[in-house]
This record gives C-alpha cells, sequence and structure tokens, in this order.
C-alpha cells in the first residue's frame, strides 16, 4: 500500500502540476501565434491600404495620343481556333490628326536625295515586353510594328512613340471565316475590310502606315486591299506590301492603291543569329542601292539589335542609311 504523503509532500506535487500546466498553457499559445503569423504572411492576401482620391482619379484620366482615348485593352485577342468568335471592338472615336499621318506621326530624319536609305520594322513589338529595355534604347531610327488589336498594343505603341521611334499598325489577316470581331480575313468584302480595318487603325492613330502581318499565308485580293485603303488613305497612312521578292510586282501597286506604298523584300526571322542579320542587311543595303530604298521587317531579339548597332555605325552611311520608315514610304511613294 502507497504511503500517505505529508503536507510538505502535497504542496510540492500541487506546484509541480501546475508549473506543468503553465508552461503547456505557455506553449500553445507560442504555437497558436506562430501559425497565425505563417498564415497571415504565405497564405492569405495582404491588407489593402485605402488609395488617395487623387491617384483614383488620375488613374481613371484616360490618355489621348493624336486626338483620341488610348486605352490598354485589346480589341480582341489572338485568334483561338477552338473559340467561336472573338469579342466585338471596343466603340472608339474617330482619328483626328492634323495631317497626313505619314507626315504628322514621322519623326525628323533628314538625308541627301541619293543616299540609300533602308527601314527597319521591328515585327510584333508587343509579344516579349522583356525586349522593350533594349529595344527602345537603340539609338538608331527604327520603327516599331505592333499588331494592331493584340494583347499589349497600345502599351507599346505609346511607349515607342514617347521614346521618338515610328509606329507601324501590322493588321491580322486570317483564313476566310476565322475572323470574328474586327480581325481581317480572305474574302471579305471591300466595305467590311474598310470598317474592320478603321477599327483597328482606331487603335493606333499614331502609326505612320499599316500593312499585313508577315505571317499571313498571302497577300490580300484586290477587294480586300482597295478595303484597306478606303480606310487608310482619308487620314494619309501609308501601306506596306511584305514578301514581295526581287522580281515581284507589288500586289497593292497593281491593285492601284491611293495610299503611299512600300515595298519589302527582306525579313530576319526570330532564330537568326547576329551574322545572319548582319548579311541581310548588307542584301537590302546592295537591293536599296540599286532601287533606292527598302523595308526589312525584322523579329526582335538579342542578336538583332547588336547586329543592328555593329551594322548602322557610321562606315554603314557609305552605301546605306538607317531611316524611319516614313522616309522610305515618301521615296517609294506610290509609283
Amino acid at each position: 500500500m502507497a504511503r500517505p504523503l505529508d503536507e510538505d509532500e502535497e504542496a510540492e506535487r500541487r506546484a509541480g502540476w501546475w508549473g506543468r500546466f503553465f508552461r503547456g498553457t505557455v506553449s500553445s499559445v507560442l504555437v497558436c501565434g506562430m501559425a497565425i503569423w505563417a498564415l497571415s504572411v504565405y497564405v492569405l492576401p495582404p491588407p489593402q491600404i485605402p488609395s488617395d482620391p487623387a491617384d483614383q482619379e488620375a488613374a481613371a484620366t484616360p490618355t489621348v495620343i493624336a486626338g483620341i482615348e488610348v486605352s490598354d485593352k485589346p480589341a480582341y485577342s489572338a485568334p483561338d481556333p477552338e473559340a467561336g468568335s472573338q469579342p466585338a471592338e471596343e466603340a472608339l472615336g474617330p482619328i483626328q490628326l492634323a495631317g497626313p499621318a505619314v507626315t504628322v506621326n514621322s519623326t525628323a530624319f533628314s538625308a541627301e536625295p541619293g543616299t540609300p536609305l533602308i527601314a527597319v520594322v521591328f515585327h510584333d513589338a508587343a509579344a516579349d515586353p522583356l525586349l522593350h529595355p533594349a529595344m527602345f534604347s537603340l539609338d538608331l531610327p527604327l520603327t516599331i510594328g505592333v499588331i494592331a488589336g493584340k494583347d499589349g498594343d497600345r502599351v507599346t505603341a505609346r511607349t515607342a512613340w514617347d521614346a521618338g521611334y515610328e509606329v507601324l499598325a501590322e493588321l491580322p489577316v486570317v483564313a476566310e471565316g476565322q475572323g470574328g470581331g474586327v480581325l481581317l480575313e480572305y474574302g471579305l468584302g471591300q466595305e467590311e475590310t474598310g470598317d474592320r480595318t478603321a477599327a483597328l487603325m482606331r487603335r493606333l492613330p499614331m502609326a505612320v502606315a499599316a500593312s499585313r502581318t508577315p505571317e499571313a499565308v498571302a497577300p490580300p485580293n484586290a477587294e480586300v486591299l482597295n478595303g484597306i485603303d478606303s480606310a487608310l488613305a482619308p487620314h494619309g497612312f501609308g501601306y506596306v506590301d511584305v514578301g514581295v521578292g526581287p522580281d515581284e510586282q507589288s500586289t497593292a501597286r497593281a491593285a492601284g492603291l491611293i495610299s503611299p506604298i512600300a515595298v519589302s523584300r527582306f525579313s530576319i526571322p526570330a532564330d537568326a543569329t547576329a551574322a545572319d542579320a548582319h548579311a541581310i542587311l548588307d542584301r537590302a543595303a546592295a537591293d536599296a542601292a540599286r532601287r533606292g530604298s527598302a523595308v526589312v521587317f525584322a523579329t526582335p531579339g538579342e542578336d538583332v539589335f547588336l547586329a543592328l548597332q555593329l551594322w548602322g555605325g557610321e562606315g554603314s552611311e557609305e552605301t546605306a542609311r538607317l531611316a524611319p520608315l516614313s522616309a522610305v514610304v515618301a521615296r517609294q511613294g506610290g509609283g
């Protein structure tokens, strides 16, 4: 049989029990506190700081470029083959320019009349925003091509505009029946093509000219081209006919467009090395020496940037000069 505890032993036992209880309680509180802290830091969203009404008003104020409000919201996203149709275009106001776009939206440039000119257009420059810091820091008269209506079109165009570059609106042309929204497509009538082109150009009123995207499988027919021209000509936008072979006639010129027309016979692909890009620029310079000017479409990339910096130095001016697109459009004109 166990010996009964005396008063001192009983007091010591009770003190030990209360000590264990106290230590357990403190440990539980600390564990719960740590759990709540971890939940608030790693799981729950941070608390929202009330914004200043002045900041809200500034954010709600639209940006206006060349007479129209500029929104970052795209008229449509890139075509989804599984989607039945695309959203309708935004309701934008009319384009208001102080003169022909190819003149009032151009950057300052001068060259001797007999100097061969080469315009380099960065195709789909909105596709990779990570390249923008390097692209917009190039101290060269380049042109930024933006696919009208694609995600990031206005942000990229506005950044290019602010950095002193010219802008080319690339018009997406897709297969018949695959358009929807404001996409252009083969087989459209002239009136519908004109309406969709106008909707796309209202997104990029700071452009000097428009072209179809180089990925289009074939140049548009005369009806589609005339529909495009009906939207471009009233505002003085130029048109660049892309993918024209060395000995081919320009489809746009054959259609008799009113807009001033330039022709692009050269392109630098996405996988081109700096040496490849340099060689293509040399071929374009040789063509410009014969014809007076040339247009090169280039996919932006570090190798292309390097090639342009090397090629566009002072030594290159002996044979050809880099020039903004408006200078080449003005030289080639409509003839």
